[in-house]
């Protein structure tokens, strides 16, 4: 399938911030959840405006689990924390948010069933909605939701039976029908991205061939064919992401001692490029942006002797890659990485002191690391078109953010 490739996303607003040279401004943490509750890591999206919502969920008993929703203008104003899901059940412990560019939000959740929620960028809460049909014995679907340009949400999960699905929330709230994503059953890491003109891109691990694949779904819900991004090894980790234009970049470790991280794009003609290993000797989590112009920007983990290591590379639609660079040293990990219309990057990990932020200029240069304040749980980072950031993470005792750069 063919998919068009359009100019960039309309209702920017003005390039800001990482112009130039990379630089540190970074707020003070602000508290944006209740105290108590397990150290996790609440998830954050931007709009174009740069408000900034959040999701987390908060235990209140045994089967009292909860996803609460907050938000913060671009202004500074604190809006007041909301709960989401049905009080006194368990929502369970997937959960994403993502927003249009107008600030429209949608919230997924799910442990029996996949659920979701719509927010409007005025407030106004939309009913709970079932994504998938309701089980009887506990399952655990890891749903993830994008929302397009015009307000649509494609969701996608993993079934009881192993399989890959998706489904569709269009602007005005009407759902569309489950779609089966994956031929079979036993696959993981389930991941989607959408571009401008609304086209989804899915990927996931088969685990029979423990290859990876890949397939598109077009805005008039035309499904294209299974693509096989790679042919099998052990995968023990997947990440994707989406430019505005079509092209997807999927990244992944191959091996489990010693990982290598690789990386491999598909252009929106429906053309691969050849897998590139980008580095060895890659320890945990690894992330992944793709600029506007197709640009992918990874960061990773890796050991060098007794310490570890985040390090960071670009990857150019035409393949060739800029030299390693390191951000940071010692015992750290968790890194995430969100770029801008114009290619600055923010990366944001935890170390042993707390939550670390680091910017990087689209010509490579890199600004200071700067402690955002104390964490016990990994990052989210979310970078809007216009080059406004936030990062979200757990102190330990409550969810907190912080606004640059």
């Amino acid at each position: 399938m063919r998919r068009a490739r359009l100019g960039g996303l309309a209702l920017l607003v003005s390039m800001a911030a990482l112009t130039g040279t990379a630089r540190a401004n970074w707020t003070p943490p602000l508290a944006i959840g209740v105290s108590g509750g397990p150290p996790v890591t609440p998830d954050v999206a931007l709009d174009a405006a740069g408000d900034s919502t959040f999701v987390w969920q908060r235990v209140f008993g045994h089967h009292d689990s909860r996803v609460q929703l907050r938000r913060r203008s671009a202004d500074g104003t604190l809006g007041t924390a909301r709960t989401l899901s049905t009080p006194g059940y368990a929502a369970g412990s997937g959960r994403g948010v993502d927003v249009a560019p107008n600030g429209d939000a949608v919230v997924v959740w799910g442990l029996h069933r996949v659920q979701a929620r719509a927010v409007a960028a005025d407030g106004t809460l939309g009913p709970i909605q079932a994504i998938s049909p309701r089980t009887d014995g506990y399952f655990f679907p890891q749903p993830q939701v994008v929302v397009d340009r015009f307000g649509n949400a494609t969701f996608v999960w993993t079934s009881p039976h192993g399989d890959i699905r998706s489904r569709m929330r269009f602007a005005d709230g009407t759902l569309g029908p489950v779609h089966p994503v994956t031929a079979g059953k036993d696959s993981y890491y389930g991941s989607v991205g959408v571009d401008a003109a609304g086209d989804a891109i899915f990927a996931w691990v088969d685990e029979q061939s423990h290859g990876i694949r890949a397939r598109v779904r077009a805005l008039d819900g035309t499904w294209g064919p299974i693509h096989r991004v790679t042919d099998g090894g052990p995968i023990s980790g997947l990440r994707l992401a989406v430019d505005p234009g079509g092209d997807a970049v999927f990244a992944w470790t191959r091996g489990f001692d010693d990982a290598s991280l690789v990386s491999r794009s598909l252009a929106a003609d429906g053309t691969f490029s050849p897998a590139a290993r980008i580095s060895a000797s890659v320890s945990g989590d690894i992330g992944v942006a793709i600029t506007a112009a197709g640009r992918a920007v990874l960061v990773w983990r890796a050991w060098t002797g007794e310490d570890g290591v985040i390090q960071a590379r670009t990857r150019a639609p035409s393949g060739s890659l800029t030299p390693v660079q390191t951000l940071s040293r010692g015992f750290l990990g968790a890194p995430e990485v969100g770029v801008d219309e114009a290619g600055n990057a923010v990366f944001t990990w935890f170390t042993f002191d707390g939550i670390e932020v680091r910017a990087r200029a689209n010509d490579g240069t890199l600004g200071p690391t700067t402690m955002l304040g104390p964490g016990d749980a990994g990052p989210s980072v979310a970078v809007n078109p216009a080059g406004d950031a936030t990062v979200a993470w757990n102190s330990g005792v409550r969810e907190q953010a912080a606004f640059g750069p």
